[in-house]
């Protein structure tokens, strides 16, 4: 017999979701996700102009904004039977692939990698590499002053918590410098959207505008130092 499992809520996301996972001998034989969260966007654009649902239903995040705008256009697209430029394809998916760079590491390091680890680990690292030892140095005087926020208040760490101060150590040195890396991410998607969050270019149809080739060339310049990060 089955042995279904069940996490309510999943937290560390952007949303409500609860996941169903059945199990068989150890093996996982069927499992759901489910969103548990009904905010309305469809009642809300009802009566609206189409023109206008993308930059409608984008505010309903300041982190996920662009896939709401992005699914937005499609339907409205897929409504009228409109088909994207090839050009205004391109741009779309470079808007969106750099606000993915930014969600993935936003989620990692700064909504869920300090839930994996035991931040005090960072007080007994013993090595000598400069950016290390400088976070150790940063979070000392931190918890000397009584404020480790945001590392803490978390969770007690258990047995499943990673403990080694070496990589405690440099996942902290991770987190700080992710700080940067996916404001690059906006920073790169706004290059085509306008602005970020909640860009102004994407439309039903395509994109308003058409990059200049010092744009493009912004663009890669910023990728190389997302990809660089480590």
């Amino acid at each position: 017999m089955a042995k279904k499992i069940v996490i309510d809520p999943v937290t560390r996301i952007e949303g409500h979701l609860k996941v169903e996972v059945e199990v068989e001998n150890g093996v996982v034989v069927d499992a759901h996700c489910i969103g548990t969260m009904f905010r309305g966007l469809e009642q809300i654009v009802i009566g609206k102009d189409p023109r206008d649902v993308p930059y409608v239903t984008e505010r309903a995040c300041g982190v996920c904004a662009g896939v709401h705008g992005w699914a937005s256009c499609m339907a409205v697209e897929q409504a009228h039977g409109a088909t994207v430029p090839e050009m205004g394809r391109i741009i779309r998916n470079l808007m969106m692939g750099a606000l993915w760079l930014h969600d993935h590491v936003l989620h990692f390091y700064h909504l869920a990698a300090l839930d994996y680890i035991d931040p005090t680990a960072v007080l007994k690292y013993a090595g000598n590499v400069p950016g290390l030892v400088a976070v150790k140095e940063k979070i000392k005087a931190l918890a000397d002053a009584g404020d480790l926020h945001p590392i803490l208040p978390s969770y007690a760490p258990d047995d499943f918590s990673v403990r080694d101060p070496e990589l405690v150590t440099q996942l902290v040195y991770n987190y700080l410098q992710a700080l940067e890396i996916q404001a690059k991410g906006r920073k790169m998607s706004a290059i085509f959207a306008g602005k970020q969050p909640h860009h102004s270019s994407m439309i039903p149809g395509g994109v308003t505008f058409y990059p200049t080739l010092g744009q493009v060339e912004q663009f890669r310049h910023i990728l190389k130092e997302v990809i660089a990060f480590r």
